[in-house]
């Protein structure tokens, strides 16, 4: 999924069970664009931007967000 790479949508249109898509806010535009376009191809994926972020996600912002996915 780096710059200029093709979203392999057939298989991630395939994809059934709930996804949750993290990107850090300050992690390159590209990054945050495949996100988005990651979540907009499976089926009821959500994506979320951690302000702050860099790709080396920090366990204290990466630890609540996950907590609400998977408890809600």
């Amino acid at each position: 999924m780096g710059p200029g790479n093709a979203l392999p949508a057939h298989w991630l249109a395939a994809i059934t069970q709930p996804t949750l898509v993290l990107t850090g806010g300050n992690s390159p535009a590209w990054m945050t664009n495949a996100g988005r376009a990651v979540a907009g191809t499976i089926q009821g994926a959500v994506h979320r931007v951690l302000e702050g972020q860099m790709h080396n996600v920090s366990p204290e912002a990466l630890a609540p967000e996950l907590l609400e996915f998977f408890t809600a």
